[in-house]
């Protein structure tokens, strides 16, 4: 996680420097939406992690250390809900600027012009948090399909239990019938 978070701030300090003040004015809908779609997808699954354990047929210590992991798993979901929200205010920041505020100008040793748009900030962050998420869509699929397969292990569990609920008594039933001793026997036609 810290080299994903390292790149991430490389990469923001890269577009802060390099990248044109306007690049990212006229994308901000799409942007927007690409994070509305991330968080629409992490809060039911937040809400849904509140309520995927139960205790079927598992130990206390295994469910001990299940909920850690829906514990552990439910935090990333929250970094996940951060850093969508945080591109959605810094895209809304940028848009109500029109993607402009007043330059920096400055001359270095040599003659060098510099002009900085503080605006390129705003680049940088977009950039940096769009990397940080880059890097969390691995784990976003496991932590979904995680989820999933708990989830079918304890429906099937809930199944069993039903099922030998059900038949818990038919194996004696048979055992205790009387049979028949022509049970089973050739008949003659």
């Amino acid at each position: 996680m810290g080299r994903s978070i390292i790149i991430a701030c490389l990469c923001g300090v890269w577009a802060t420097l390099v990248l044109p003040p306007k690049l990212f004015a006229g994308t901000e809908g799409n942007l927007l939406a690409f994070s509305g779609i991330v968080i629409a997808a992490v809060i039911p699954t937040m809400a849904l992690m509140a309520t995927v354990l139960r205790a079927g047929k598992r130990s206390i210590s295994e469910l001990r250390l299940l909920g850690n992991a829906l514990i552990a798993q439910f935090d990333f979901w929250v970094g996940v809900l951060v850093i969508a929200i945080g591109i959605s205010i810094v895209l809304v920041c940028g848009s109500l600027l029109k993607w402009h505020t007043v330059p920096f100008v400055s001359e270095w040793v040599g003659g060098v012009r510099y002009v900085f748009d503080p605006i390129q900030i705003l680049n940088g962050l977009i950039v940096a948090g769009m990397v940080l998420m880059a890097f969390k869509v691995r784990p976003f699929i496991e932590g979904f399909r995680s989820l999933l397969e708990l989830h079918v292990e304890q429906v099937v569990d809930e199944a069993q239990a039903a099922f030998d609920t059900e038949t818990a008594g038919t194996t004696e039933a048979i055992k205790s019938k009387p049979s028949d001793p022509a049970f089973g026997a050739m008949v003659k036609h």
